[in-house]
């Protein structure tokens, strides 16, 4: 199920907003394994029940910032561990990003992904030690981009 809603409005200085939310919920997912049978994975390492994005974003002149939130809702572990499985909790990234414009056609944005530097969880399945396409972070990293229309 996948839930989504957004809303725009004009402050008193002319400055735009934008709020976005996105929520999926996983209600099932079934995979077929040749000596176990049908496992239910919905809620276990790596495909928790829910995700969601919320994104502010703003823009006044040639300033403009956004604000983005993704969360990862607890799992259960699938770890190999004699003591059984080992649970993830809830995660969230937070990603900020600033940029402005010098003139029209040129545009300097500074931007910070995994602003509180949450490390990503384990996940026993992956020799990486986490699922680096459900937990993109790494931790906290920096990036400068000049960008030209043409």
């Amino acid at each position: 199920w996948d839930f989504a809603s957004k809303t725009s409005w004009t402050d008193s200085r002319g400055a735009h907003w934008r709020l976005e939310g996105m929520a999926t919920y996983l209600m099932m997912d079934v995979r077929e394994d040749p000596l176990r049978g049908a496992s239910q994975l919905a809620g276990d390492a790596g495909r928790p029940f829910w995700r969601g994005n919320a994104a502010l974003t703003y823009q006044r002149g040639r300033w403009d910032g956004s604000l983005n939130t993704n969360y990862i809702g607890p799992q259960r572990g699938r770890g190999y561990s004699t003591d059984g499985d080992v649970g993830q909790g809830s995660r969230i990234f937070t990603n900020l990003s600033v940029g402005w414009r010098p003139r029209p056609e040129l545009r300097l944005q500074l931007s910070i992904t995994n602003v509180f530097d949450v490390d990503p969880p384990i996940d026993f399945n992956n020799f990486r030690g986490y699922s680096p396409g459900m937990y993109d972070n790494r931790g906290r990293g920096y990036a400068l981009m000049i960008a030209r229309d043409w």
